[in-house]
């Protein structure tokens, strides 16, 4: 399923096609998946060099993506499958 932003991305990229067709679409799409991976990009380095300016911060940052990778197969793993 496409998240929130990748939807209106789509939405856009299908919006051209049908709009404009020939080779002009090329640089369209190019042009939207730059601008959605800079939208992406800056904000989660610039959030990666705060987190990394802090041995306190890294570690709480590690913390909680283990427990979010680990967190959600804990529950079936423990539960009894009566088959």
């Amino acid at each position: 399923m496409l998240g929130n932003g990748h939807f209106w991305a789509f939405l856009a990229v299908v919006a051209v096609l049908i709009a404009v067709p020939g080779p002009s679409v090329v640089f369209v799409v190019a042009a939207v998946a730059l601008v959605s991976d800079s939208v992406r990009g800056l904000p989660s380095g610039t959030a990666s060099g705060w987190f990394r300016g802090s041995p306190r911060r890294l570690s709480a940052i590690g913390a909680a993506s283990g427990t979010v990778m680990v967190g959600p197969g804990v529950r079936p793993a423990l539960a009894r499958n009566d088959v």
